[in-house]
């Protein structure tokens, strides 16, 4: 599950999403400074990751991996960018 997190460097917070998994984490973006509006994006991007995570697990058995991609690719590409959504559909 992907999660938001803050870091303190050389006294000032960041933020990141991450996901951990068997004992490590993953730094899945970078948010830059702490202020609410890229606390709100971070948050947006971790929900849609996830969402597409579980749908990409539970898709319809109908339509190829190629139309998978695309139509995930409208949808999310604005949030998630094209390099993140193809590693999570193991595309890339």
């Amino acid at each position: 599950m992907a999660r938001v997190r803050s870091v303190t460097v050389a006294g000032k917070r960041y933020l990141q999403v991450i996901e951990t998994r068997e004992g490590s984490v993953s730094v899945l973006g970078s948010f830059g400074e702490y202020k609410l509006e890229n606390w709100l994006r971070a948050n947006q991007f971790a929900n849609a990751y996830d969402q597409l995570r579980d749908l990409a697990h539970s898709r319809p058995p109908t339509g190829s991996d190629e139309e998978f991609f695309r139509a995930a690719l409208a949808i999310y590409g604005v949030i998630l960018g094209a390099t993140t959504i193809a590693t999570l559909l193991g595309e890339g």
